[in-house]
C-alpha cells in the first residue's frame, strides 16, 4: 500500500481502490482497482460518465445519483476522507467536497471543492 492509495466507498461499502494516485491540476486520479462490490454500482458510473461531454442537467442528474447514495473517499495513510455531499462542512475527520468523481476504463478521478 503506498501513501497515496485511497479507498473508495458508495453507501458506506467499498467498492474499490483509487491506486497510484497524483495530481493533474484540476484533477486528482489515478489507477482504479475494482472490489466485487463495483458490480453492483457500475451501470451508475458508466451513465454518469456517457453525460460528461453533454454536461447540464442529465450530467448533474447522473451525478447525483451516485452522490445521494453516499460517495466517500478516504486517503488511507491518514484516514482522511473527501465526502460526495453538498453542505458538508471539512472537520477533523473531513478533508473536503467532492466535486465530482468518474470512474472509467480503469482509471478514477476527481476534483474537491
Amino acid at each position: 500500500m503506498k501513501g497515496n492509495d485511497y479507498a473508495i466507498q458508495v453507501g458506506g461499502i467499498l467498492i474499490g481502490y483509487a491506486r497510484e494516485v497524483s495530481d493533474d491540476m484540476p484533477n486528482t486520479g489515478g489507477r482504479f482497482e475494482a472490489t466485487d462490490a463495483f458490480a453492483e454500482v457500475k451501470a451508475l458510473f458508466d451513465e454518469e460518465y456517457s453525460q460528461i461531454r453533454g454536461g447540464g442537467e442529465a450530467w448533474h442528474r447522473a451525478r447525483e445519483r451516485i452522490f445521494s447514495k453516499g460517495l466517500r473517499i478516504e486517503l488511507l495513510s491518514t484516514g482522511k476522507a473527501t465526502l460526495a455531499r453538498p453542505g458538508a462542512v471539512p472537520s477533523s475527520e473531513h478533508q473536503g467536497i467532492l466535486a465530482y468523481l468518474h470512474i472509467h476504463n480503469g482509471k478514477v478521478w476527481w476534483r474537491q471543492m
